[in-house]
């Protein structure tokens, strides 16, 4: 079954408005570096832990501030064993992979400055000088500063325990000499100083390689976002800037972040890139001319480990362990469809075992039960149907490609899915059916996993072709090969409205994962339509009411409608 455990939340937030400075460090002209202070760093980070300590029900929260001191103007007022520095922030990610378990949520925050540094002996060999860094509190005293490629490595480290991992930076991607009157977060004048002995100390032996699929991104930092998601307060040529509302500093991008979950309009359920897009109108709005990126897994819901379907909520009541939501038959939900909760912090999946017209009844299927409310907002998680979805793969499709083929389409329907292997189709196909074929021996090695995935019963067929409409209460959709190697998708033409492939539609990702995944997404989207389409057909009543347009003499038929019940 393809639905989520009961996991743990980490968090680690870095915030610097106030950086010590010694002297140490020196420029190539013996000057001293200097990173100036910022004002809205440390309110930065206060915010993100009220909201994922309040919101989100995160179990273990740590936050490494510097702020300024009131007594003593050359170290932070923090607790020296909270301060930002290399150490304490690699101590703390090494605290995260030894709690943190497979499937559990991490998020990483960064406020603060971000510059450009001389590359060491150990930044990847790839014809870059510079390595682009996180500024620790203390790197003007001679102390080292986290590089983009250093960072890389420890959240890698976590992605490949199993651990979700969420980074957002609200700092500049590169040096710059910005203009003065504004607080940016990128030093002015900057010029990367000389390495120091503790810069090659804190970094050896760390040699993860970059490999990036985004241009920007291979340009600004060594972070290969591919498995996990990155969101950055601005282009690589932009500069993050602070804003002051109402006598509170905040990053910018922070500040429209904070602005849109105390919204209490906003969907609960927006994706990644959903809320990039709303925190871009809003700096937009500030005349301000950074542009918030995202990387990697953009299609997760905030801070969740599913694509949701819909964004917005359904409101039901919780009794007895059993949700009772305001949709049924006539809204295209069947037994076996599941729904997820939202703003709980630990999600629970119900799926629906008693189903009328107008109303639904769902049982708790995974996930806590205890904290639950009485007044539940869920969303659809899984798709179900009383037709069986049977998909033909092409076995020009490799392996690799339809193990997560059926790893996708787990994740998005609950029903009854039958795969074969097969070059073409001879069934019915204006049938009610849905056929994939793979071969026979691969499917005896992955029978054991689909169970994990989906909630009905699984059938295996061995064979070329169909040449008969086996099962009248079936599904067909067929994953073919272009010429140029590409993947084309066949379907009933009651569904497309046409004979012949998908018009449109194309993969467009370079990973078998990824052309896997948007073609999962694409037949859960047509076997739902096709739900959609059946409604009337399998209505059992009679339509509740009619509409017809009835003008009276002379008038204009484009303004009159008479609604007769």
């Amino acid at each position: 079954m393809a639905t989520p455990t009961v996991l743990k939340r980490f968090a680690l937030l870095v915030g610097v408005d106030f950086y010590q400075n010694d002297k140490t460090r020196r420029l190539p002209n013996d000057d001293p570096v200097s990173l100036g202070h910022l004002e809205g760093a440390v309110n930065d980070v206060r915010f993100i832990q009220k909201l994922l300590q309040d919101r989100f029900q995160f179990d273990s929260v740590c936050a490494l501030t510097s702020s300024a001191s009131p007594n003593n103007p050359s170290v932070p007022r923090e607790l020296e064993h909270d301060w930002p520095t290399h150490p304490n922030i690699k101590r703390a990610f090494e605290v995260v992979r030894n709690d943190t378990s497979p499937e559990d949520i991490f998020f990483f925050q960064f406020s603060g400055h971000g510059a450009s540094l001389t590359a060491t002996p150990n930044s990847p060999k790839d014809g870059r000088t510079n390595d682009l860094s996180l500024m620790t509190a203390d790197y003007c005293c001679g102390r080292p500063a986290i590089r983009g490629w250093e960072l890389n490595e420890w959240l890698w480290q976590l992605h490949e325990k199993g651990v979700r991992v969420t980074v957002l930076l609200d700092s500049c991607y590169s040096g710059g000499a910005w203009r003065t009157g504004s607080r940016f977060r990128s030093p002015e004048n900057w010029t990367p100083p000389l390495n120091l002995p503790p810069d090659e100390d804190a970094v050896q032996g760390s040699q993860r390689k970059p490999g990036h699929r985004d241009g920007d991104l291979d340009i600004c930092w060594d972070l290969n976002p591919r498995d996990f998601t990155l969101m950055t307060a601005c282009q690589n040529t932009e500069k993050a800037a602070e804003r002051n509302e109402n006598g509170i500093v905040h990053g910018a991008f922070t500040l429209a972040l904070m602005k849109y979950f105390q919204d209490p309009l906003s969907p609960l359920t927006l994706t990644y890139h959903a809320i990039c897009d709303h925190t871009a109108n809003q700096l937009a709005s500030w005349d301000l001319s950074q542009k918030p990126q995202v990387f990697g897994r953009d299609r997760l819901a905030f801070l969740e480990d599913y694509e949701p379907i819909s964004a917005t909520p359904i409101f039901g009541t919780l009794k007895d362990g059993v949700l009772s939501l305001p949709v049924g038959k006539v809204h295209g939900i069947n037994r076996g469809s599941e729904f997820i909760t939202v703003s709980t912090g630990h999600r629970t999946v119900f799926s629906v075992s008693e189903l009328y017209d107008l109303e639904s009844k769902s049982k708790i299927v995974k996930g806590p039960v205890q904290n639950l409310s009485q007044s539940i907002q869920a969303i659809p998680y899984r798709w179900s149907s009383d037709k069986t979805l049977n998909i033909i793969i092409h076995p020009k499709l490799k392996r690799s490609f339809r193990e997560k083929v059926i790893s996708h389409l787990g994740n998005r329907i609950a029903s009854n899915i039958q795969y074969a292997e097969g070059i073409e189709s001879t069934t019915n196909q204006d049938s009610e059916a849905t056929w994939l074929w793979l071969g026979f021996s691969f499917l005896k090695r992955v029978s054991s996993h689909l169970g994990s995935w989906i909630t009905g019963n699984v059938r295996y067929t061995k064979g070329v072709k169909s040449t008969k409409n086996e099962d009248s209460k079936a599904a067909w959709f067929r994953l073919g090969v272009k010429e140029d190697g590409g993947i084309e998708i066949f379907g009933p033409k009651q569904v497309l409205g046409y004979q012949g492939p998908v018009r449109g539609w194309k993969t467009s990702g370079g990973t078998d994962d990824e052309r896997a995944k948007e073609s999962a997404i694409a037949l859960a989207h047509l076997f739902r339509f096709g739900q959609i389409v059946h409604l009337r057909n399998d209505s059992e009543d009679a339509a509740p009411f009619r509409v017809t347009v009835n003008p009276q003499p002379g008038e204009n038929t484009e303004h009159v409608l008479d609604v007769v019940f």
